[in-house]
């Protein structure tokens, strides 16, 4: 799938608030490529999958979270994959009418220690242009990880209680948001702990050569690293 045959990648490049480069993104959110994918290729979506065997193809390429994927297969396959941890997270959009006292930034990480719950904020508006209808700031909260798992058992209620405490905090001031809403990712987001390269090496040793593990359990939780490892793979 080469993103110049047709415009569906287009837009949404960001500013360049880190120190190098230009964030981008497809100018109708991530969902964009998977709805092209299935386009293209006879994909099934929203398919549940009970386990992984060798049985009429040459190969298969494992995409799942290390949890999912482990709860397909069976022994020493299992067991490894069982031992890369996720932590969760619950991620928060507010969409507030302007003027709204924001800076043009990508927004802020809240290190433990600073008497906030959330995990940051995310400035979408900001970051990629058309992420909000003009006269609306799109800012997206994170809560939750490693060390917060409980978060996610909250109430929507209390949940949006605690992250616009949280915000008056951080900005000193508070505006109740037009639109909130509440997104659960049980999984989130993999942890490399320590002796993560132990297992990998173990992995490779264990994992028959029909499958092929990949995705942000393994090499890299960002989109750029999933996306490089993707075009190093021969099919």
């Amino acid at each position: 799938m080469r993103p110049s045959s047709r415009r569906w990648w287009k837009g949404a490049r960001g500013k360049g608030f880190g120190p190098k480069g230009t964030l981008t993104s497809m100018d109708q959110g991530l969902q964009v490529l998977v709805d092209e994918l299935a386009r293209r290729v006879d994909v099934k979506l929203k398919t549940p999958w009970e386990q992984i065997e060798a049985r009429e193809f040459d190969r298969v390429i494992c995409t799942l979270p290390a949890p999912v994927a482990a709860d397909m297969t069976d022994g020493l396959l299992g067991r490894l994959l069982r031992q890369i941890p996720t932590a969760p997270v619950a991620v928060v959009p507010l969409i507030f009418d302007e003027p709204i006292d924001l800076p043009d930034a990508f927004g802020f990480l809240a290190p433990r220690g600073q008497g906030l719950r959330i995990l940051g904020a995310l400035y979408d508006s900001s970051i990629f242009p058309g992420r909000a209808p003009a006269g609306l700031r799109l800012v997206r909260v994170m809560v939750g990880g490693r060390r917060d798992p409980e978060a996610l058992d909250l109430e929507n209620g209390a949940l949006l209680e605690a992250v616009a405490r949280d915000l008056r905090k951080a900005w000193g001031f508070w505006k109740e948001p037009r639109v909130a809403r509440v997104i659960r990712h049980p999984l989130g987001i993999a942890q490399y702990e320590r002796g993560h390269g132990e297992v990998l090496a173990r992995l490779a040793k264990a994992t028959p050569p029909w499958l092929r593990l990949m995705g942000s359990s393994y090499g890299g939780v960002s989109i750029n690293s999933c996306v490089k490892e993707a075009l190093e793979i021969s099919v």
